[in-house]
């Protein structure tokens, strides 16, 4: 199976993803990433098979913003690398797909992905995929330990998509995949 990791930070969304079951194409901006391909997803096109699987983690960090009345609104949040990742996704026609940020996009993604499907913790979910809302809340945190603001990759960490929904998303595509292997 393959999956594409758009945004992928540190890699939480494909860290189940193992092979030989898996392959996965990760894609970040940053090249002090652990990832297969250093771009900006704003001008990079996939060429290859269909994948199993997108996940796009747009940064969040001027949408996390959005929802703390502290912080300063200097206007509307870029939603360039969200409207990549979409454009990405509707190019590679994937089985599954997922966009995920915080609640403080809410209300600028809905115009172009509608209201979240799931909700996990401080992690939204948009797209098409099996249903992960059995994952307990109370299991979906965010990277807590103390990161002073020199930290490099601080927003990285932080935003690490926990391993939980990972494995819960390769075992349920996996399971999908045992039933339907022509799709669904």
């Amino acid at each position: 199976m393959l999956m594409i990791d758009l945004c992928a930070g540190l890699g939480g969304a494909h860290q189940a993803m193992r092979p030989p079951k898996w392959k996965v194409i990760s894609v970040d901006n940053d090249p002090r990433m652990p990832v297969t391909v250093v771009a900006d997803i704003r001008t990079w096109h996939y060429q290859g098979p269909r994948p199993d699987l997108i996940w796009a983690s747009p940064t969040c960090t001027e949408f996390a913003r959005e929802s703390m009345p502290w912080f300063p609104h200097t206007g509307a949040p870029d939603l360039s690398l969200m409207l990549a990742c979409k454009r990405i996704i509707d190019e590679a026609i994937p089985n599954y797909w997922i966009i995920e940020n915080v609640r403080g996009a809410v209300p600028f993604f809905r115009p172009y992905l509608g209201q979240p499907t799931a909700i996990l913790g401080p992690f939204y979910l948009w797209g098409h995929y099996p249903n992960l809302n059995w994952i307990p809340n109370r299991r979906v945190q965010v990277n807590k330990e103390k990161l002073g603001p020199n930290v490099p990759n601080r927003a990285a960490i932080r935003g690490k998509i926990p391993y939980i929904i990972s494995a819960r998303l390769a075992e349920a595509i996996e399971c999908q995949q045992q039933l339907w292997p022509q799709g669904i």
